[in-house]
């Protein structure tokens, strides 16, 4: 399903070649694919924060490991 987007709109709009209501349906359709796409962005973002977690992690114990055969 395509749309046009924002800027687009509003031209159109204030060319009085859109109604309100097509408007609306077109502002919708563009609401959907943003919350759709910052979901994503949001997985990712947990996803790196859990892979950068488990880096710290494996460097803390590789550091203990190392500190431990010294001694």
């Amino acid at each position: 399903m395509s749309t046009y987007e924002p800027k687009q709109l509003l031209h159109l709009w204030q060319l009085e070649q859109m109604d309100s209501e097509m408007i609306i349906g077109h502002l919708l359709q563009n609401l959907v694919v943003q919350h759709e796409a910052m979901k994503k962005v949001n997985l990712s973002l947990m996803r790196l924060q859990l892979d950068l977690d488990n880096l710290a992690q494996q460097g803390k114990s590789q550091s203990t490991s190392k500190s431990l055969r010294k001694d």
